[in-house]
């Protein structure tokens, strides 16, 4: 798992990180909360891994990040009208709006439900590793499903080693 925050190297670290997740692998990086586990929400086998790494139940859907609304397409289906004014207004920002999901996104990342929830975070690393990716990624908590979540780098390592 790699981990991009701690960096003297950053533009080079978003870049290992964007080929990693690009070969179906798993990238820790912080958020305006806590730190958060990506893959490429369309690569099965790496939601798989993210799952089994997790511990994760089946049923739980995945939240994914996008750099800007243009993204919203290839995870919505479509977009409610309503949202609109919302995204405006409240975006990049911790809310998080639930879309009829794309049909291309694997069943694990909507937990089966045919809903995918979205939003743009705020926090500077995690949109540059979007863009450096150039597409969505998951965006679910550095930890073991029922722990805490890590707040740090340290604590991301020690929970996955």
């Amino acid at each position: 798992m790699s981990d991009i925050s701690g960096s003297d190297h950053f533009g080079t670290s978003l870049e290992q990180a964007a080929v990693i997740l690009r070969q179906g692998g798993i990238v820790a990086f912080p958020t305006e909360t806590y730190y958060g586990l990506a893959v490429d929400p369309f690569c099965e086998l790496a939601v798989a891994r993210l799952f089994q790494v997790k511990q994760r139940p089946a049923d739980k859907p995945l939240l994914l990040l996008i750099d800007r609304m243009e993204q919203l397409l290839e995870v919505a289906a479509e977009i409610p009208h309503q949202y609109r004014e919302l995204m405006t207004n409240f975006w990049p920002g911790p809310l998080t709006l639930i879309f009829p999901a794309n049909k291309d996104l694997p069943g694990l990342i909507t937990g089966n439900t045919g809903t995918v929830g979205v939003r743009i975070s705020p926090h500077p690393i995690a949109r540059q590793l979007i863009r450096t990716t150039g597409k969505p990624i998951t965006a679910t908590s550095a930890n073991l499903s029922g722990l805490l979540p890590a707040k740090t780098t340290h604590e991301v390592l020690a929970m996955f080693q």
